[in-house]
C-alpha cells in the first residue's frame, strides 16, 4: 500500500481555507476524519488509500475558493457509496 500523507493534505486545505473563508474551519478536520474511519482499510487500484482521492478532489476545489460546504461535500463525497458513512450520521453532524 502506498503511504500519502492526507493529514497533512487537510492541514494545507484548512490553511488555505482560513485565507479567505469566513466560517469555522473545524469542520474541514471533523469531515475528514469521519470520512478517514469510512474508508479504513480501503484502498484505490492504484494502492492509495482510497481517503486519498475525496482530500485530493477538496484540495483541486480550492483554486475557486469554494464555501465551507463545498469543501465538506467533496470530502465526505464517496462515505456513503464506497465506504461505511451512514447518510444520517453525516445529516446529523454535519
Amino acid at each position: 500500500m502506498k503511504k500519502v500523507d492526507t493529514d497533512g493534505l487537510v492541514r494545507d486545505i484548512i490553511q488555505r481555507y482560513e485565507t479567505y473563508g469566513t466560517e469555522e474551519s473545524n469542520i474541514i478536520q471533523r469531515a475528514y476524519e469521519y470520512a478517514r474511519k469510512a474508508h479504513e482499510n480501503h484502498t484505490r487500484k492504484s494502492g492509495e488509500p482510497y481517503i486519498y482521492h475525496p482530500v485530493a478532489v477538496a484540495q483541486e476545489l480550492l483554486i475557486i475558493e469554494p464555501d465551507i460546504t463545498t469543501i465538506v461535500a467533496a470530502i465526505l463525497h464517496d462515505t456513503i457509496s464506497d465506504g461505511t458513512g451512514k447518510l444520517s450520521e453525516i445529516r446529523e453532524l454535519f
